[in-house]
């Protein structure tokens, strides 16, 4: 029974290595973005995946493929993702955001009404404001409004989501 009980410590031991080692790599992958050297952080982003896979360190490495334009490998990242955590607000709120790049409106929408599933997400107003990008992408103009009208009630700095506001608004008139 000893024997038992020093294995199974021996396990957890190795379990929290694998979980610092793997946050250091995604430490060390927010700082090679940082420095530009998006490639070197992809690769870091990875071996920390393959170590110790997390939702966010899927979320990051989708984001970082966005940032090269890669939205459909970002998309795969992002469902990863979901895959380990589906109640993972920024994974639905990004796969709806590349879509949008992507140009798959209908698609996007999705995505994003399941983000607002998530009442207490700290970033709704990002939310509202993709969908305002997609209704009016689709020429919803009326319901762009009204999702640019939320993101900046829920955010009054936000001036992207006023400005498109704004401009939609003095187009129709």
């Amino acid at each position: 029974m000893h024997v038992l009980h020093l294995k199974k410590e021996r396990i957890k031991m190795i379990e929290k290595e694998k979980v610092n080692i793997a946050q250091d790599l995604i430490q060390k992958a927010i700082t090679l973005n940082e420095d530009g050297k998006i490639d070197e952080a992809i690769e870091n982003m990875r071996t920390s995946i393959e170590i110790y896979p997390t939702a966010r360190a899927y979320i990051y490495l989708g984001r970082l493929f966005a940032m090269k334009g890669e939205f459909e490998k970002a998309i795969t990242e992002c469902k990863s993702a979901i895959y380990l955590d589906g109640k993972n607000t920024d994974a639905y709120s990004d796969i709806g955001s590349y879509n949008i790049e992507l140009r798959n409106y209908e698609e996007s929408l999705f995505w994003l009404f399941e983000a607002l599933e998530d009442e207490h997400y700290a970033k709704r107003f990002r939310i509202y404001y993709s969908l305002g990008k997609a209704f009016e992408k689709l020429g919803r103009w009326y319901e762009a409004i009204e999702y640019y009208d939320e993101a900046v009630k829920l955010n009054q700095s936000f001036h992207h989501a006023r400005i498109k506001r704004m401009r939609l608004t003095a187009q129709l008139n």
